[in-house]
């Protein structure tokens, strides 16, 4: 199963890290979200077959968050 890693600029207070999980545990093909509140680090385990990497990044920028490069 694929993973990638984003940094998400808003992804290290409390109530922004919940969201983000929510929203993207609510998204078929995401498998599992882990995050790192000390520097917005997200790690998104996702179904290839389901879901690409590019549909999870814009939902997570359609909900107002920043995905940082």
């Amino acid at each position: 199963m694929p993973h990638n890693t984003l940094f998400i600029k808003e992804a290290t207070a409390h109530e922004n890290i919940q969201e983000l999980e929510e929203l993207l545990m609510n998204v078929s093909g995401v498998e599992r979200v882990l995050v790192d509140p000390d520097d917005g680090e997200i790690k998104v385990e996702y179904n290839e077959d389901e879901i690409e990497l590019q549909e999870i990044a814009s939902n997570i920028v359609s909900q107002g968050f920043h995905i940082e490069t």
